[in-house]
């Protein structure tokens, strides 16, 4: 109960903006039936061996709950996965304005804050050895790494929702280079699409054209 209230205290005023939108006075009671249906799912998760899987892996229950809530109140699928999109986006894109804010505090380099903020995020919360990460050599002004294992991927695909991760939380990944970190991401493929891993490679720019498609 503790850990709810923890997390919807942080959450809540994200969403409740974007749900109001979308369904008026109806968004509280949605909302409660989110949180409701994401402890539910909190008591089946396996044990994660860093704290920040832990977050990790419980927020990917919440999507779930969420994409099924709002399908089980007829929203069509297309509708129900951009509202989702847009709530994680909402989310994530403060967590890593976080982490380039602090890079900004090291460095005034672009480069090198993207080198910094990526660190950060392999550090937390998606932290190793939950998270299984591989360098990658590159050159000047890239920074590349695989990732091997993802256990948000892993509890999507249990769930048989990977279609939605991959819409979801692995599309996050290219706003935050183009919007927030002053970059461009590269990624040929992603675990929950059905790849061996996720190959990132984030090239440092200072002016960012078109968005590679996610996968």
């Amino acid at each position: 109960m503790i850990v709810k209230l923890i997390f919807r205290a942080l959450i809540d005023p994200v969403v409740n903006p974007i749900l109001s939108e979308r369904y008026g006075a109806d968004h509280t009671a949605i909302l409660d039936q989110i949180w409701t249906g994401g402890a539910e799912r909190w008591a089946t998760l396996s044990r994660q061996s860093t704290l920040g899987a832990a977050i990790t892996v419980r927020l990917a229950a919440v999507t779930a709950a969420a994409y099924e809530t709002l399908a089980a109140r007829h929203t069509p699928a297309e509708d129900a996965t951009q509202i989702v999109y847009d709530i994680a986006w909402a989310i994530y894109q403060r967590m890593g304005r976080a982490a380039w804010i602090a890079s900004g505090a090291l460095s005034t380099d672009t480069a090198e804050r993207l080198r910094l903020a990526t660190i950060a995020f392999r550090i937390f919360p998606f932290s190793a050895p939950s998270y299984e990460w591989q360098p990658v050599p590159s050159p000047t002004g890239v920074v590349s790494f695989d990732c091997l294992r993802c256990p948000v991927a892993e509890y999507f695909k249990e769930q048989d929702l990977s279609e939605l991760c991959v819409r979801t939380w692995c599309a996050l990944d290219f706003p935050l280079a183009a919007n927030v970190w002053n970059a461009r991401l590269e990624r040929a493929g992603s675990i929950a699409g059905g790849a061996s891993r996720c190959d990132f490679r984030w090239h440092a720019e200072t002016s960012v054209g078109k968005i590679n498609a996610p996968n």
